[in-house]
Protein backbone atom coordinates (compact mmCIF):
# COMPACT_ATOMS: atom_id res chain seq x y z
CA UNK A 1 0.00 0.00 0.00
CA UNK A 2 1.36 3.37 -1.03
CA UNK A 3 1.29 6.38 1.19
CA UNK A 4 -0.31 9.55 -0.06
CA UNK A 5 0.98 12.93 0.90
CA UNK A 6 -1.30 15.92 0.76
CA UNK A 7 -0.01 19.38 1.19
CA UNK A 8 -2.10 22.46 1.45
CA UNK A 9 -1.45 26.13 1.94
CA UNK A 10 -3.92 27.69 4.29
CA UNK A 11 -4.00 31.41 4.87
CA UNK A 12 -5.31 32.05 8.34
CA UNK A 13 -6.38 35.53 9.24
CA UNK A 14 -7.25 35.68 12.92
CA UNK A 15 -9.33 38.67 13.98
CA UNK A 16 -6.53 39.91 16.23
CA UNK A 17 -3.61 39.36 13.84
CA UNK A 18 -2.81 39.87 10.09
CA UNK A 19 0.18 37.43 10.08
CA UNK A 20 -0.16 34.43 7.69
CA UNK A 21 0.66 30.90 8.88
CA UNK A 22 1.60 27.91 6.68
CA UNK A 23 0.39 24.56 7.96
CA UNK A 24 1.50 21.25 6.34
CA UNK A 25 -0.71 18.19 6.74
CA UNK A 26 0.84 14.82 6.45
CA UNK A 27 -1.52 11.92 6.07
CA UNK A 28 -0.56 8.50 7.24
CA UNK A 29 -2.80 5.55 7.42
CA UNK A 30 -5.31 6.12 10.11
CA UNK A 31 -3.62 9.33 11.26
CA UNK A 32 -3.61 12.98 10.47
CA UNK A 33 -0.77 15.10 11.84
CA UNK A 34 -0.14 18.79 11.59
CA UNK A 35 3.50 19.54 11.05
CA UNK A 36 5.26 22.89 11.36
CA UNK A 37 2.44 24.81 12.99
CA UNK A 38 3.65 27.94 14.75
CA UNK A 39 2.41 28.51 18.24
CA UNK A 40 0.29 31.63 18.59
CA UNK A 41 1.88 34.43 20.60
CA UNK A 42 0.47 34.75 24.07
CA UNK A 43 0.01 38.43 24.94
CA UNK A 44 1.93 39.52 27.97
CA UNK A 45 -0.10 40.46 31.01
CA UNK A 46 0.54 43.88 32.52
CA UNK A 47 2.87 43.78 35.50
CA UNK A 48 1.19 44.40 38.83
CA UNK A 49 3.30 46.00 41.57
CA UNK A 50 3.46 43.99 44.76
CA UNK A 51 1.11 45.06 47.43
CA UNK A 52 2.69 47.02 50.27
CA UNK A 53 1.41 46.85 53.77
CA UNK A 54 0.42 50.17 55.38
CA UNK A 55 2.05 50.45 58.81
CA UNK A 56 -0.50 50.49 61.56
CA UNK A 57 -0.76 53.66 63.66
CA UNK A 58 -0.31 52.94 67.36
CA UNK A 59 -3.31 53.82 69.40
CA UNK A 60 -2.97 56.81 71.72
CA UNK A 61 -3.49 55.69 75.27
CA UNK A 62 -6.36 57.40 76.96
CA UNK A 63 -5.40 59.79 79.75
CA UNK A 64 -6.61 58.74 83.18
CA UNK A 65 -9.64 60.64 84.39
CA UNK A 66 -9.00 61.99 87.90
CA UNK A 67 -11.56 60.92 90.45
CA UNK A 68 -10.04 62.76 93.39
CA UNK A 69 -9.01 66.40 93.85
CA UNK A 70 -5.32 67.38 93.83
CA UNK A 71 -3.35 67.34 97.06
CA UNK A 72 -1.10 70.24 98.08
CA UNK A 73 2.45 69.17 98.86
CA UNK A 74 2.48 71.10 102.12
CA UNK A 75 0.64 73.73 104.10
CA UNK A 76 1.81 77.23 105.01
CA UNK A 77 -0.26 78.74 107.83
CA UNK A 78 1.56 82.07 107.42
CA UNK A 79 4.13 83.73 105.22
CA UNK A 80 6.12 86.83 106.21
CA UNK A 81 6.91 89.04 103.22
CA UNK A 82 9.35 91.92 103.29
CA UNK A 83 7.79 95.13 101.97
CA UNK A 84 9.49 96.90 99.10
CA UNK A 85 10.86 93.62 97.75
CA UNK A 86 9.78 90.74 95.48
CA UNK A 87 9.51 87.37 97.19
CA UNK A 88 8.26 83.97 95.97
CA UNK A 89 6.85 80.86 97.63
CA UNK A 90 6.37 77.47 95.92
CA UNK A 91 2.91 75.98 96.56
CA UNK A 92 2.36 72.97 94.29
CA UNK A 93 -0.18 70.13 94.24
CA UNK A 94 -0.01 66.53 93.03
CA UNK A 95 -2.70 64.93 90.84
CA UNK A 96 -3.06 61.59 89.00
CA UNK A 97 -3.55 63.44 85.70
CA UNK A 98 -0.31 65.35 86.09
CA UNK A 99 -2.12 68.54 85.08
CA UNK A 100 -3.10 71.13 87.67
CA UNK A 101 -4.40 74.68 87.24
CA UNK A 102 -3.52 77.09 90.05
CA UNK A 103 -5.46 80.15 91.10
CA UNK A 104 -6.61 82.50 93.84
CA UNK A 105 -10.17 82.25 95.13
CA UNK A 106 -11.99 85.43 96.07
CA UNK A 107 -10.17 88.71 96.53
CA UNK A 108 -6.46 89.20 97.04
CA UNK A 109 -4.04 92.14 97.16
CA UNK A 110 -3.08 93.49 93.76
CA UNK A 111 0.56 92.85 94.59
CA UNK A 112 -0.01 89.08 94.91
CA UNK A 113 -0.10 86.51 92.04
CA UNK A 114 -0.25 82.71 91.83
CA UNK A 115 0.82 80.96 88.61
CA UNK A 116 2.26 77.49 87.87
CA UNK A 117 2.44 76.66 91.56
CA UNK A 118 4.48 79.76 92.46
CA UNK A 119 3.18 82.60 94.65
CA UNK A 120 4.79 85.97 93.95
CA UNK A 121 4.42 88.86 96.41
CA UNK A 122 5.48 92.46 95.78
CA UNK A 123 4.09 94.45 98.71
CA UNK A 124 5.08 98.12 98.44
CA UNK A 125 6.65 100.01 101.30
CA UNK A 126 4.08 101.12 103.80
CA UNK A 127 1.90 98.00 103.40
CA UNK A 128 0.53 97.07 106.83
CA UNK A 129 -1.78 94.40 108.18
CA UNK A 130 -1.93 90.67 107.40
CA UNK A 131 -3.94 89.29 104.46
CA UNK A 132 -5.62 85.85 104.50
CA UNK A 133 -5.69 84.51 100.93
CA UNK A 134 -7.38 81.32 99.64
CA UNK A 135 -5.29 79.44 97.04
CA UNK A 136 -6.68 76.62 94.87
CA UNK A 137 -5.50 73.76 92.66
CA UNK A 138 -7.91 72.24 90.08
CA UNK A 139 -7.47 69.12 87.90
CA UNK A 140 -8.99 68.44 84.42
CA UNK A 141 -12.05 66.82 86.02
CA UNK A 142 -12.89 70.09 87.75
CA UNK A 143 -12.05 68.69 91.17
CA UNK A 144 -10.53 71.38 93.38
CA UNK A 145 -8.64 71.64 96.63
CA UNK A 146 -7.95 74.87 98.52
CA UNK A 147 -5.78 76.13 101.34
CA UNK A 148 -5.57 79.39 103.27
CA UNK A 149 -2.28 81.24 103.79
CA UNK A 150 -1.93 84.34 105.92
CA UNK A 151 0.32 86.82 104.11
CA UNK A 152 2.12 89.08 106.57
CA UNK A 153 3.82 92.11 105.01
CA UNK A 154 6.54 93.33 107.29
CA UNK A 155 9.02 96.15 106.99
CA UNK A 156 12.28 95.28 108.70
CA UNK A 157 14.65 97.18 106.42
CA UNK A 158 15.97 100.54 107.54
CA UNK A 159 16.24 103.53 105.20
CA UNK A 160 19.37 103.89 103.12
CA UNK A 161 21.50 107.04 103.04
CA UNK A 162 23.01 108.37 99.80
CA UNK A 163 25.72 110.94 99.13
CA UNK A 164 29.04 111.90 100.62
CA UNK A 165 29.63 112.06 104.38
CA UNK A 166 32.83 114.16 104.16
CA UNK A 167 32.86 117.81 103.04
CA UNK A 168 35.06 120.94 103.12
CA UNK A 169 33.89 124.44 104.04
CA UNK A 170 35.52 127.87 104.29
CA UNK A 171 35.50 130.21 107.27
CA UNK A 172 32.95 132.99 106.84
CA UNK A 173 31.34 131.45 103.76
CA UNK A 174 27.98 129.75 103.53
CA UNK A 175 28.26 125.95 103.35
CA UNK A 176 25.48 123.67 102.19
CA UNK A 177 25.24 119.99 101.23
CA UNK A 178 22.32 117.87 99.99
CA UNK A 179 21.18 114.98 102.14
CA UNK A 180 19.10 112.02 100.96
CA UNK A 181 17.63 108.97 102.66
CA UNK A 182 15.43 106.47 100.77
CA UNK A 183 13.23 103.60 101.87
CA UNK A 184 12.27 101.88 98.58
CA UNK A 185 9.61 104.46 97.88
CA UNK A 186 8.25 104.61 101.42
CA UNK A 187 7.97 107.68 103.58
CA UNK A 188 11.13 108.71 105.45
CA UNK A 189 11.55 111.26 108.24
CA UNK A 190 15.01 112.83 108.73
CA UNK A 191 15.98 114.44 112.04
CA UNK A 192 19.10 116.06 113.49
CA UNK A 193 20.25 114.13 116.54
CA UNK A 194 23.49 115.92 117.38
CA UNK A 195 26.50 117.86 116.15
CA UNK A 196 27.98 121.35 116.11
CA UNK A 197 25.53 124.21 116.44
CA UNK A 198 26.36 126.04 113.22
CA UNK A 199 25.44 122.95 111.18
CA UNK A 200 21.67 122.87 110.87
CA UNK A 201 19.13 120.79 108.95
CA UNK A 202 16.74 122.29 106.36
CA UNK A 203 14.01 119.66 105.81
CA UNK A 204 12.08 121.77 103.31
CA UNK A 205 15.07 121.90 100.98
CA UNK A 206 16.63 118.55 101.90
CA UNK A 207 19.94 120.12 102.87
CA UNK A 208 22.23 120.66 105.85
CA UNK A 209 24.75 123.44 106.38
CA UNK A 210 25.56 126.86 107.83
CA UNK A 211 28.30 129.46 108.02
CA UNK A 212 31.38 128.43 110.03
CA UNK A 213 33.14 131.10 112.09
CA UNK A 214 36.38 129.33 112.87
CA UNK A 215 38.68 126.80 111.34
CA UNK A 216 38.41 123.19 112.50
CA UNK A 217 36.75 119.78 112.14
CA UNK A 218 32.99 119.71 112.69
CA UNK A 219 30.17 117.22 112.25
CA UNK A 220 26.43 116.66 112.35
CA UNK A 221 24.51 113.46 113.21
CA UNK A 222 21.33 112.64 111.26
CA UNK A 223 18.69 109.93 111.63
CA UNK A 224 16.26 108.60 108.99
CA UNK A 225 13.12 106.77 110.17
CA UNK A 226 10.55 104.96 108.00
CA UNK A 227 6.84 104.33 108.62
CA UNK A 228 7.60 101.04 110.41
CA UNK A 229 9.95 102.80 112.85
CA UNK A 230 13.06 101.32 111.23
CA UNK A 231 15.86 103.86 111.41
CA UNK A 232 19.44 104.41 110.39
CA UNK A 233 21.91 107.13 111.36
CA UNK A 234 24.90 108.77 109.71
CA UNK A 235 27.51 111.34 110.76
CA UNK A 236 28.47 113.98 108.22
CA UNK A 237 31.86 115.62 108.83
CA UNK A 238 32.87 119.07 107.63
CA UNK A 239 36.49 120.27 107.52
CA UNK A 240 36.54 124.07 107.81
CA UNK A 241 39.59 125.87 106.36
CA UNK A 242 40.75 129.47 106.14
CA UNK A 243 39.96 131.35 102.94
CA UNK A 244 42.85 131.72 100.50
CA UNK A 245 44.93 134.84 101.10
Amino acid sequence: MKLRYVSALILALPASSAVSQEIIFRAQPGTLQVVGATNPTTPELPSVPPETETPSVPETPEEPVPTRPPIFDQAYPSWVVETGTTETLALTAQDTSGKVTYGIEGTAPVWLTYTNGLITARPPKGTVGSKSVLFSATNPSGLKTTTFIRIMPRDTVSPTWYGSTAHTATVGQRFEATIRADDAGGEVTVTRVGGDDWLQLDLARGTMGGTPATQGQYSIALRATDASKNSSEIVVSVNVVQPPS
